[in-house]
């Protein structure tokens, strides 16, 4: 049962580990993103090209802004 639980914490932290990088990219707080990011972050986006690299991928962030980000986080599906 412990295992269980443990596991329930571990999605619930990933999850608000996703919203948060989500909302503070669409706020344009790039330096929150780029801290909950790997050095290998891969960011897809359907319509748009595959990003590789936390440093990178928070430089064009910088650059295009909420052009590469969704319009709207709360829509977004954070289910396993």
């Amino acid at each position: 049962m412990t295992d269980q639980a443990s596991g329930l914490k571990s999605d619930v932290d990933n999850v608000r580990a996703v919203e948060t990088f989500l909302e503070a990219v669409q706020d344009g707080d790039f330096d929150t993103a780029a801290g909950l990011m790997a050095d290998d972050f891969v960011w897809q986006n359907v319509g748009y090209f595959t990003l590789r690299g936390r440093d990178r991928i928070i430089k064009l962030f910088g650059l295009y802004g909420i052009a590469l980000c969704p319009n709207d986080v709360s829509r977004l599906d954070t289910s396993p």
